[in-house]
């Protein structure tokens, strides 16, 4: 259910994405300033997400190595 979110969500920012990008020159800087606000936060999110996942990663080998040396 969160990747059918998640892809939904992405399918509407490329649309948003794609008519925003050709009418860049008539924004107004307020509104540009909010646009890229928005794309930060973005990255930030997957950035978080990416590293979330590589602790994971982390942990399990850490798991793994525990398990290895009591054997």
């Amino acid at each position: 259910a969160e990747r059918n979110a998640e892809s939904m969500a992405g399918q509407h920012q490329d649309r948003d994405t794609s008519t925003s990008t050709t009418q860049l020159d008539t924004l107004p800087v307020k509104e540009l300033y909010k646009q890229h606000l928005k794309k930060s936060i973005e990255k930030t999110v997957m950035e978080i997400k990416y590293l979330d996942r590589k602790l994971k990663k982390v942990d399990l080998e850490i798991l793994l190595l525990e398990r290895q040396l009591r054997e």
